[in-house]
């Protein structure tokens, strides 16, 4: 005990200064070691840094980005326009495109809101570029379609050129103010060092952007060979998952296929639908003809379509000639083997045949996978065709059959023929052909030598005979106002002629051929034999091609149609539609077909009528067929549950 009190004595004596002031001077002592210490580090790592900068970096616009780090800034604007048009200066020439960053569209969004709140009931058509090279050939057809304003027409620009869409524009010497399109800037950020697969990306997404804003009836790309291969294929792969029509332009589009910028978007959306079969029955000794038509058809554009399939169906007895030549001929042209197109049948029995049997044989060699895409051409071998014949069905086909502005005529149009006859179905000269004024002419007449039908009214003809040789197994009937046919027709014809009176139906033919404008077809008469089950082949007296197969003693002979007779018609040397369907105000064509209501309607006997006395016509001969052919003993023991429909024409056993 004593010793703690002498220390807490010791304690009390000592002065309070002097332990404060010791304190101070240990902490500054501490803080001066760190600063030193943490200066020499910094030092260090400074040393690290410059030692190890590198000094081949390019300058940030052209340098590669690494993945790993997101670019936060967003592109640059559109380059000045005294850079090159393609957007990239001689030093960039080696720039790799290797950025795989994640796709964004910094100028997409403004004009796909103005095509979102469009009022208008247009349909939206697509034309995808990917540059320069290809706006050549899309723009002005682009700017055609725009004019004819049935569609509302969007240009996107989706490839890596960076330059302003106006100039590129201007550059085609076209101005905005004349060319009333929506412009899409489609393009990806950073899309000048963007890879292939960063691309396909990009247009994939843009086209997903676009189709669900707009849903356009048709995406249209360049098919000249200016589009980079991954462009063109991410376009249709990408169309077909959205189950968007794709229609590759050629070259020389506007040319070429000018004509589909008059078609709505309704048309359009069908181009790749379209099915065209053709079918060709060959008599015997028939190599000169026939080779002749191939060869017609082989010299023929078939520019952006598949190629139609072929049936040839040859007689018991061919030439060694027409064997020879089938044996070469390639259908596709340049077809590979297996890519064949054509198809040959080779009749067994030599011996004649009935009409009955005949009409069979015809209306039995098609019938439509889809009768309402699928459509047949039936060409005689006497026809040489033109080159621009293919495009001319397709035009009138979307235009008549598919067109959003379709009226209810077009459900009475049975075909569209390629020639204008000059005689009718009885070889007596044909009136309507000298009496119209318009391009086209709508004519209660089926033909035989080169017409195409449409598939719903072929399956119709299927179901009509098949009624027909219930009640008249021999075809030999007829009715009081029966039209006689000529034994240098086909059987079918008859049959068919039956089917468009009782049903009203009217074939499109084309009158633009006259007045020296050239035609689609030409017919051959020098090498024109009739048919298998013509009168001739069962020992009668063959008619005469020359003047005419039918006399009748309260019809006078004249000498109409003799001149027609001594010269052929000359094809068209228009080798596309554009020059062929160019006609001026007289002929009042220029590029665009006529609305089905305002072409001349005429009955068989070339009269001009109305639509509805052509409805009167059909009714009336309707109760002819029933009574006299139908098996119907009176109009009242006919079906009311199907008077709009092929049944109400017969009365057949239970």
């Amino acid at each position: 005990m004593s010793d703690e009190e002498a220390l807490k004595k010791h304690d009390l004596r000592r002065s309070p200064g002097r332990s404060t002031a010791s304190s101070m001077l240990r902490f500054w002592g501490n803080l001066r070691r760190r600063r030193i210490i943490l200066g020499l580090v910094a030092a260090w790592l400074l040393y690290i840094f410059f030692k190890n900068l590198p000094t081949d970096v390019p300058p940030v616009r052209r340098r590669n980005y690494d993945s790993t780090y997101r670019p936060q800034q967003p592109p640059s604007q559109p380059i000045p326009a005294d850079i090159p048009l393609n957007g990239i200066d001689k030093a960039d020439n080696n720039i790799q495109h290797d950025f795989e960053g994640p796709v964004k569209f910094y100028h997409l969004a403004p004009s796909l809101r103005g095509v979102a709140v469009a009022k208008d009931a247009k349909q939206n058509v697509l034309f995808a570029v990917s540059g320069i090279k290809s706006s050549s050939n899309i723009l002005p057809m682009a700017c055609e379609m725009a004019h004819h304003n049935r569609t509302r027409v969007n240009v996107a620009l989706m490839g890596r050129e960076e330059i302003d869409m106006n100039r590129i524009l201007s550059l085609n010497g076209i101005s905005p103010s004349e060319c009333p399109i929506v412009l899409h800037d489609a393009r990806p950020d950073y899309t000048a060092q963007s890879s292939t697969a960063r691309m396909e990306k990009s247009v994939k997404a843009a086209l997903g952007h676009l189709h669900a804003h707009m849903a356009p009836c048709a995406v249209l790309v360049d098919d000249s060979g200016s589009e980079a291969t991954y462009f063109t294929s991410t376009i249709q792969e990408k169309a077909n998952q959205l189950e968007i029509t794709t229609i590759f332009l050629p070259k020389h589009a506007q040319d070429r296929v000018g004509w589909l910028a008059s078609l709505d978007g309704s048309s359009l959306k069908q181009w790749n639908e379209v099915q065209i079969d053709i079918v060709v029955q060959a008599p015997r000794e028939s190599s000169g003809s026939l080779t002749r038509l191939l060869k017609s058809m082989k010299e023929a554009d078939y520019t952006g379509f598949s190629v139609p399939k072929v049936t040839i169906e040859l007689p018991a007895e061919v030439d060694v000639f027409a064997t020879d030549y089938l044996h070469r001929f390639k259908w596709p042209p340049r077809s590979l083997a297996g890519q064949s197109k054509m198809t040959l049948r080779h009749r067994i029995q030599s011996k004649h045949i009935s009409s009955a049997e005949a009409s069979l044989r015809t209306v039995e060699s098609f019938y439509p996978a889809t009768a309402a895409t699928s459509h047949v051409l039936m060409l005689s071998p006497d026809i040489e065709l033109s080159q621009s014949y293919f495009h001319y069905l397709m035009f009138n086909i979307l235009e008549y059959k598919y067109s959003q502005a379709r009226s209810a005529a077009s459900d009475y149009l049975v075909g569209l023929s390629l020639e204008l006859p000059t005689q009718d179905l009885g070889d007596m000269p044909a009136k309507f052909s000298r009496q119209h004024k318009e391009p086209l002419t709508l004519w209660q007449g089926p033909n035989d030598n080169a017409a195409l039908y449409f598939g719903e009214k072929w399956a119709e003809m299927h179901s009509f005979l098949t009624n027909r040789l219930v009640t008249d197994p021999d075809l030999t009937k007829s009715t009081e106002l029966h039209i006689a046919v000529s034994k240098r027709h086909p059987a079918w014809l008859k049959s068919m002629l039956e089917l468009m009176r009782a049903r009203g139906y009217y074939m499109l033919y084309p009158t633009f051929a006259q007045n020296n404008e050239g035609s689609l077809v030409t017919f051959h008469k020098e090498l024109h034999q009739s048919p298998d089950e013509s009168e001739e082949e069962a020992g009668e007296s063959r008619p005469s091609t020359q003047t005419g197969g039918n006399i009748h003693d309260d019809q006078p002979l004249t000498a109409d149609g003799e001149e027609k007779d001594k010269v052929e018609g000359v094809l068209t040397v228009a080798t596309s539609m554009a020059s062929l369907m160019s006609l001026d105000s007289d002929r009042r064509l220029a590029g665009r077909l006529p609305h089905l209501l305002d072409v001349p309607l005429r009955a068989y006997g070339g009269e001009e009528v109305t639509w509805t006395s052509s409805q009167k016509l059909a009714s009336d001969y309707a109760d002819d067929f029933s009574l006299h052919i139908g098996g119907c003993s009176s109009l009242k023991q006919r079906d009311q549950s199907v008077k709009n429909s092929l049944e109400y024409l017969f009365c057949l056993p239970a």
